[in-house]
């Protein structure tokens, strides 16, 4: 009866919501949003008048992103790349200033000025100011933090740099300083080798503005493929279908909200601390078998093993691992414009989660990735980020914890591994490790990246998800089991 029942009430709500909740949500928005044009029009004015030191405001797309109280605890980016070789930090200086900063649009503008400016408060709203003591020295220098952010000694190795990552993930900004730094540490792990540390505020870029900007750093070109989720052109027909679609699929979105269980996460014990996980390299050849083998797409086999490494973690903490659950897809949007921006949207979706099978969690994930790709709900989520920045900034912060409390507590993003090999000033770049960190109430973020065919996913992680630290930390090996249950799979077939 049960069942019955479930199935007769979701068609119901899904009714109840195209009818009623939609056209109200609508258009209680779109009233929002006039009324606060005009006064977002006023405080331009005003910064013109009161503030002429603005540069602006931060562009929809990115404003979304200007989280944190005083530029505490901001969603920052980092990246580590082992170079094989000895870096000489006044490389990076003469390569920023005479090869990044002199590029220009075609209309004349410089491509990289968001490096020399910060996002301040101006009546609530997100504007741009020119860091005017900018120097390239204060961002790009050896690795100089100290205390809690230390480098071990006698050198630092892999264990090491993942807990700086952790920390540099969650750490806040100087004031009145453009948010991005490139951290030289030389002898990593006591061998001729360099990490080389790129940490941002995720305001100023998104992934490819960053993939752009380090071409040009390292004068090499990174041979990335196309994301295959990124939205294609979509003929006249197709459009007008979406039309028509659109309202049933945000239908089935907000029921999927309110019809599927949160990832259980522990209450937190103080300040948030980060945990990062990651993989050991993985070629890229793997994922591919798998693929081929099983008949799902790349994406499908990555995703799976991160929710498998999931369900592992939660049953080693005794805690219920629920059928589904829901996480936030990062998918970039076509035809980058280049330079520092936010060029992608966050939409949501819901995936299967405890499973009996490696292999029909797999098959699932590959259902869950076609209903992702074919949800015009999609087009809807994708712009509400840009909509929530037209909005004074305190509006974002309450989108995060509205998003955190309809049951996401996880996000992921998936992108892909470049092709071949990379260099810098000659030398090899023969590892990349890739992180996002958390804001608000999510306790995990997912990140998968790599380079030369060699596939790395790590885990930013609410140290007290698990009440066990060092379940959080097995992530990345959690992810390896997986990947090797489903290759044991495909041979026994």
């Amino acid at each position: 009866m049960k069942r019955i029942s479930a199935k007769i009430s979701k068609p119901l709500c899904i009714l109840f919501v195209i009818t009623v909740i939609n056209p109200v949500f609508i258009l209680t928005i779109l009233f929002i949003l006039l009324l606060s044009l005009p006064f977002r029009s006023l405080v331009w004015l005003l910064s013109r008048v009161f503030r002429p030191d603005l540069s602006g405001f931060v562009p929809p797309d990115q404003a979304c992103f200007a989280l944190g109280q005083a530029h505490n605890f901001p969603l920052n980016v980092a990246a580590c790349a082992i170079v094989e070789g000895h870096l000489d930090v006044k490389y990076f200086w003469g390569t920023v200033s005479e090869k990044v900063f002199p590029l220009r649009t075609s209309s004349g503008k410089i491509v990289y000025i968001g490096l020399k400016r910060y996002w301040t408060l101006f009546l609530g709203y997100a504007f741009w100011k020119e860091d005017g003591s900018f120097s390239v020295k204060n961002h790009v220098r050896f690795y100089d933090y100290t205390g809690a952010l230390a480098l071990p000694l006698p050198y630092c190795d892999d264990a090491g740099m993942h807990q700086i990552l952790g920390r540099l993930l969650r750490f806040p900004w100087r004031p009145n300083r453009s948010p991005w730094e490139m951290l030289l540490i030389p002898n990593y792990k006591g061998e001729e080798k360099t990490a080389l540390i790129f940490r941002l505020d995720h305001v100023l870029a998104d992934g490819y503005s960053v993939v752009e900007l380090m071409r040009h750093i390292m004068q090499n070109h990174w041979p990335l493929p196309k994301f295959k989720l990124a939205r294609r052109q979509v003929k006249f027909l197709e459009k007008l279908g979406t039309i028509l679609k659109i309202q049933y699929d945000i239908a089935r979105k907000a029921v999927m909200f309110y019809g599927t269980k949160k990832i259980p996460s522990l209450k937190r014990s103080g300040d948030l601390e980060v945990v990062f996980s990651v993989t050991s390299e993985i070629p890229v050849d793997a994922f591919k078998s798998l693929k081929n083998h099983f008949g799902v797409n790349y994406a499908a086999v990555v995703n799976a093993c991160i929710f498998g490494a999931i369900q592992r973690a939660l049953e080693k903490a005794a805690q219920v691992v629920p059928n589904k659950f829901l996480t936030s897809v990062v998918i970039p949007k076509l035809n980058h414009p280049g330079g520092l921006c936010i060029h992608a949207g966050v939409t949501f979706t819901e995936w299967p989660l405890k499973s009996t099978s490696s292999v029909q969690r797999l098959l699932d994930v590959q259902k869950g990735l076609e209903d992702l790709n074919q949800s015009s709900a999609n087009l809807i989520y994708m712009q509400a980020g840009k909509v929530t920045g037209f909005f004074p900034q305190f509006v974002s912060t309450l989108v995060f914890k509205g998003i955190n409390a309809s049951g996401v507590n996880i996000g992921t993003t998936v992108l892909p591994v470049t092709t071949g090999k990379s260099f810098i000033n000659g030398m090899e770049m023969s590892e990349l490790i890739v992180g996002n960190g958390i804001v608000g109430d999510f306790d995990m973020l997912v990140t998968s990246f790599g380079v030369n065919n060699k596939q790395r996913v790590s885990f930013s992680v609410n140290k007290d998800m698990f009440g066990d630290e060092a379940i959080a930390r097995n992530l990345g090996l959690f992810f390896m089991e997986e990947v090797e249950t489903l290759l044991k799979a495909m041979q026994q077939k």
